[in-house]
């Protein structure tokens, strides 16, 4: 079965799974770590999680900086079998997967999920710039 971890700073996990939720309704399969906001330290709470998992789970790890210690904790259970991590998590590239196959992880199609993503990052000035000189020719 297809599991989805969110591990971040603080609580950026809780409010981007909130905000998927808002618009796909409850999401079942994801569970969140919200780094350094309470007494359990980091590597315990990746423990639990990963303590809990059956060796058929496959889990998609999501997390938000890449080089950050959130990030860096998690890289280790890359070398579980069906573990997969992914960092620079954003709304776009969540909903994207929670829309993919609840079964399996894809990951041509989260390879796809993820160079999607990126293009959702835009400096909106510049396409309204791009915008005003077309639509006035100047």
């Amino acid at each position: 079965m297809r599991k989805i971890l969110i591990a971040t700073h603080e609580k950026y996990a809780e409010g981007i799974r909130a905000a998927a939720e808002l618009i796909l309704g409850p999401q079942p399969e994801v569970s969140v770590i919200c780094a350094y906001t309470g007494e359990i330290e980091l590597s315990r709470q990746l423990e639990n999680y990963f303590s809990a998992c059956t060796s058929e789970d496959e889990v998609l790890v999501l997390t938000d900086l890449y080089g950050g210690s959130v990030n860096q904790a998690c890289m280790q259970y890359t070398t579980r079998p069906g573990t997969h991590l992914v960092t620079g998590i954003n709304l776009a590239l969540l909903i994207q997967i929670l829309t993919m196959d609840k079964e399996h992880i894809d990951i041509e199609g989260l390879r796809a999920a993820v160079e999607e993503a990126k293009n959702q990052i835009i400096y909106v000035n510049e396409v309204m710039k791009e915008m005003v000189t077309d639509d006035f020719g100047f």
